[in-house]
This record gives C-alpha cells, structure tokens and sequence, in this order.
C-alpha cells in the first residue's frame, strides 16, 4: 500500500490521508522488500524511471514510517496465516500491529474479508474507510 504515497493507484488519496492523520504508523521491516520489489518491477515495465523508483524508495526508508523487526513477529505471523488461510507475509502486518496495539489499513479486498471475520477482526480498517475506522 505504501506505493500509493508516491504513484498513482486506485485508493491513492486514500493513502494519502495515513500521512496526514498525525497517528505514528508501524510496518515490519518486511515492507522494504515488498516497495523495493515493486519499485524493481515498475521499472522494468518502463512504469516508472529508475531514479524515480529509488527516489521513493529512499524516502519511505527515511520517511514515515517506523519499521519493526519481523524477527520476533513471524511465529504469530505463522499462526495467523493458518488461522485466516492467508499468505504469512500479510500475516505480518497483523502480528505489527498486535505488537504496537495498533491497526492495520489494508487496500486488499481478499485479505480485509478474511480479518473482518476473525478474531483480529479489530485490527483492521479497509483504507477507503480510513480514518473513520474504529
């Protein structure tokens, strides 16, 4: 969701207001792989120049964001994908936000849906309905 700060995608403005909110926001450090390959990939589609696609990338690294260590988190990580049928590396976003007793804002339909009707249900706001999310 992060490439929504500096492209524009569906749900941009959206994102947008994450920044804006004056909340603190957490990620895994794992969102640096993620961004880093999606940058990666843009670039070589011709979708976005190289020095823009670093340019971004430096700048969520100094930016925003606060990155947790996913060392400690991939344990409940695991659990949570068993339990939602979910790939781990989303399950990561979730154990953050259980480890710094905040929320996650998701662009992913699928992987709200599957929260939404669990027992992390809580944890979770879909990002069109940021900031108005419990």
């Amino acid at each position: 969701m992060a490439i929504k700060w500096f492209l524009p995608e569906p749900l941009s403005n959206e994102a947008e207001r994450l920044l804006d909110g004056g909340d603190a926001l957490f990620a895994p450090d794992f969102l640096l792989i993620e961004f880093g390959n999606i940058t990666w990939k843009k670039v070589r589609l011709g979708e976005l120049a190289r020095r823009d696609g670093d340019a971004a990338f430096a700048a969520l690294r100094s930016g925003p964001v606060d990155f947790v260590g996913t060392t400690p988190l991939i344990a409940r990580a695991l659990h949570l994908a068993h339990e939602l049928d979910h790939p781990v590396y989303d399950c990561l976003y979730l154990a953050t936000a259980e480890a710094v007793a905040a929320m996650v804002a998701t662009a992913d339909r699928r992987f709200f849906e599957r929260c939404s009707a669990s027992s992390v249900g809580s944890r979770i706001a879909w990002l069109g309905d940021w900031p108005s999310a419990p």
